[in-house]
């Protein structure tokens, strides 16, 4: 149900934080997948997501977290063991996971405005699209495509 995917999502990033702060960048990855992963399953399923913007939020979040990862975690061949200097122009994995977060947060943005929901829901919503394209900013800024340069 959604409701359970919406804890297992919040749970997901929880240990994904904690990982991330441990430095085990890769465990943090995978934990964020596996929430994402979870709570798209539900929405998906779901008959009706009108009624939990929430549901979108979480995975804005999911999402949003990702850009806090080193790069490398979101390539294919990433090994938990070995993290080798890669070139800055790889930054389209972790940037198509970072922008997934963009179209939940204007998910949350448009069942908010459907659901009626106060002013104060839809300015976190609002922050927190800002500051998923802020991240997206940072990450092409730094990659070998941006001004950053690499």
């Amino acid at each position: 149900n959604l409701e359970a995917a919406c804890c297992a999502g919040i749970g997901g990033l929880a240990i994904a934080k904690r990982h991330h702060g441990e430095g085990k960048f890769s465990l943090a990855c995978r934990w964020l997948r596996d929430g994402v992963a979870i709570l798209r399953g539900a929405v998906d399923g779901a008959p009706d997501v009108g009624g939990s913007p929430a549901a979108f939020k979480i995975l804005g979040d999911l999402h949003t977290f990702g850009a806090s990862l080193p790069y490398f975690v979101f390539r294919a061949d990433a090994d938990a063991e070995e993290h080798p200097p890669l070139p800055a122009d790889e930054f389209g994995p972790v940037l198509a996971f970072v922008r997934k977060g963009e179209q939940a947060y204007r998910s949350v943005l448009q069942l908010e405005r459907a659901c009626g929901l106060d002013s104060v829901e839809m300015a976190i919503a609002a922050y927190d699209l800002g500051v998923n394209h802020f991240l997206q900013a940072r990450l092409l800024a730094t990659s070998a495509s941006g001004s950053g340069g690499g």
